[in-house]
């Protein structure tokens, strides 16, 4: 007869193995099948294209404040910087960024530049809300919707802001005068 000190303390008893070994098959079959499905699954995805751009964007002006002579502060004047024109069979939705390429230079001229921006229609409605491009957010981003058709052609202007400057002249490397680029895509 056997006694509790004959049996392993640590050993697995037949009933313990059968089940450890349902458990491991059980494992395989279902985690293999897992596997096949996400690495056999295959989606396809249609897409037609216009084969041309969806929009143009023209240059349409430059910021000007006037003359500055030293330090001195003030606001900004209404300005259109771009043209914007859908393409009339465009129908989706538009994404448009605006970004001011030369912060590192102006950084040296101004103690702050506030500058709002926002999209106007040929009617000369506004069609999304202001955005501010500053000497630190170097960028603005406007969704437009396609909605009932295109106004077009849009401008994105600036329509206000200020402006506080550090010294009178421009040294090498520096600069007053700001300068923008307009992206358009796909929304």
């Amino acid at each position: 007869m056997k006694t509790e000190m004959d049996r392993p303390k640590f050993g697995l008893t037949r009933k313990r193995k059968l089940c450890l070994a349902v458990i491991l098959v059980t494992l395989v079959i279902t985690g293999s099948s897992f596997a096949y499905t996400y690495l056999t699954a295959i989606q396809t995805i249609s897409v037609t294209g216009a084969g041309a751009d969806i929009v143009t964007v023209e240059y349409y002006g430059s910021p000007s404040w006037g003359t500055i002579a030293g330090r001195q502060a003030g606001t900004l004047p209404v300005t259109s910087l771009f043209k914007i024109t859908p393409l009339a069979d465009y129908t989706g939705d538009l994404l448009v960024t605006v970004y001011l390429t030369n912060a590192g230079e102006l950084i040296y001229c101004y103690q702050h530049l506030n500058m709002k921006i926002s999209i106007y229609d040929k009617d000369g409605t506004r069609v999304v809300p202001f955005e501010f491009i500053t000497l630190e957010n170097g960028k603005a981003r406007f969704g437009m919707s396609y909605g009932s058709g295109w106004n077009s052609p849009y401008y994105v202007n600036i329509i206000g802001g200020s402006y506080n400057t550090l010294k009178g002249t421009a040294g090498s490397g520096e600069s007053f005068s700001p300068s923008f680029y307009c992206e358009v895509s796909q929304r």
